[in-house]
């Protein structure tokens, strides 16, 4: 549905690309998560670069995914996966992204 809104209005505003990821990481499609996961700007939040984390950890990229770990830690440093964990309707879904997470290096 996101990508169809952003097809009717290509002037879309940037935070479109956050839910593109949200629909994308549940999918295990890491690479275009994190490719629009980019699309979000240089000025990314420590949730977004969460996902990023969890993108290249579940991708086998583990240095990548804990130098963004780091970048989180830095910019929230009571950072802990059970505090920041979002609702999700399925339960697989949490699990799925505190897996991504705990592979990042993430705190629990």
């Amino acid at each position: 549905m996101v990508r169809a809104a952003m097809r009717r209005n290509p002037l879309h505003p940037n935070w479109y690309w956050g839910s593109v990821v949200i629909a994308l990481y549940p999918l295990r499609r890491y690479d275009e998560a994190l490719e629009a996961n980019w699309k979000l700007g240089p000025n990314l939040d420590a949730w977004q670069i969460e996902r990023i984390a969890a993108c290249f950890a579940q991708l086998g990229r583990i240095e990548e995914a804990h130098k963004q770990s780091a970048k989180v830690l830095r910019l929230d440093p009571n950072f802990g996966i059970a505090k920041e964990m979002p609702n999700y309707m399925h339960q697989a879904d949490v699990e799925h992204l505190a897996e991504g997470l705990r592979k990042a290096g993430l705190p629990p």
